[in-house]
């Protein structure tokens, strides 16, 4: 809402996921990310704990606020198990009748300082070793979704190497 904190919509979110009785199992986050320490923050303060993965998008909004918006994935009548990494959560596994679903978020490379080509292969090691400790292999993803630095810069080498993983599995 115009005016409105950062705050105030995060008190909003809590409201509608209670009158869901709903639990996040993904939170995807536009903004900048100079605001990701703000953003935990308020979080926290509102729902008390974050046990759920957070992906930030890098990038202010058109009209000039650290955070453009979030888009959230959220689940009621099911349990959900958070899969931790590092200390974070990396991925949140439910069931219902017909299947098992993982939701991962912020899967990244662990090293930087290596050719994009080297971390895309990392952060798909990581993405399966995720999958793994919920029960899942890389036959089970259904759908990806990457927000890569300057991608257009090198398209055709991520497709190549996304390609060769899931062809290697």
């Amino acid at each position: 809402a115009p005016g409105e904190n950062l705050s105030s919509v995060i008190g909003r979110l809590k409201g509608l996921l209670e009158e869901q009785d709903a639990r996040v199992v993904k939170f995807d986050v536009f903004g900048s990310i100079g605001e990701f320490d703000t953003l935990l923050s308020s979080l926290k303060n509102v729902f008390g704990h974050v046990d759920w993965p957070i992906t930030w998008v890098e990038g202010i909004s058109c009209f000039s606020h650290p955070v453009a918006g979030f888009h959230v994935h959220a689940v009621s009548g099911v349990a959900v198990e958070t899969i931790f990494s590092d200390g974070s959560p990396a991925a949140r596994v439910f069931d219902d009748a017909f299947t098992r679903y993982c939701v991962l978020g912020d899967v990244s490379p662990v090293l930087t300082s290596v050719s994009r080509e080297e971390q895309t292969w990392n952060a798909f090691i990581t993405l399966e070793t995720l999958l793994s400790r919920a029960g899942m292999d890389m036959s089970n993803v259904v759908r990806t979704w990457f927000y890569n630095e300057n991608i257009l810069e090198w398209y055709d080498q991520f497709n190549a190497m996304r390609d060769n993983f899931f062809r290697d599995r």
